[in-house]
């Protein structure tokens, strides 16, 4: 049949021939598209989740971190690839900045990513994550809300998360989505519902 495109690749792969590090800018990818999907989470489940939430928020503001440290801390781009993965990177921080930080109050445990190296280790590393006195002890928690049994494996799905530089049989771009959505699972149940979402690009 005529004028039917037959190459039905999904969009994540053609990242390979675009961007240094495809699979990490996947990751971000992900991350900035569903960027009202997090806010509003953060903004309706801060205080019940809100360690998931900062730990969720630092593996991406990591990513960001070491790709732009590596390849943008000068002004020299070398090739096309190198000058890509640059400029998304600057675009996620424009929504970053934007959509998320400057419209959240509780900047005390989100971090910028103006001089994110130190906002990074300030804000994200596991021994000096903040909890505000506001927020509910692990007893509390689990007094006042449904248990990780009740809310099905969305939850469990978090404990379990690999790493994304951890090597799977198959798909590097399916292993990209589906551990970025594993560790969505541990911050919010509403956050989980985008791995439906990715399902379509896989």
């Amino acid at each position: 049949m005529t004028g039917i495109n037959k190459d039905h690749r999904c969009s994540y792969y053609a990242y390979d021939n675009s961007y240094l590090e495809p699979t990490k800018i996947v990751e971000l990818k992900i991350f900035h598209d569903n960027i009202h999907v997090i806010v509003d989470t953060l903004l309706h489940e801060y205080e019940i989740n809100m360690i998931n939430l900062q730990k969720y928020i630092c593996k991406y503001v990591n990513i960001y971190k070491e790709l732009n440290s590596t390849y943008c801390s000068h002004n020299v781009k070398s090739t096309a690839k190198h000058e890509d993965t640059c400029n998304f990177l600057e675009k996620f921080r424009t929504s970053y900045m934007s959509y998320l930080y400057n419209k959240l109050d509780k900047k005390e445990v989100i971090p910028s990513l103006d001089d994110v190296e130190k906002e990074y280790t300030q804000k994200c590393f596991p021994s000096t994550l903040n909890v505000p006195v506001t927020a509910p002890l692990e007893n509390d928690a689990h007094e006042s809300h449904p248990s990780a049994e009740d809310l099905g494996e969305e939850r469990n799905e978090y404990s379990s998360a690999r790493p994304y530089n951890v090597e799977i049989p198959g798909s590097s771009m399916s292993r990209t989505v589906s551990t970025a959505v594993g560790t969505m699972a541990g911050a919010s149940s509403i956050i989980a519902l985008l791995y439906k979402v990715t399902q379509n690009f896989i």
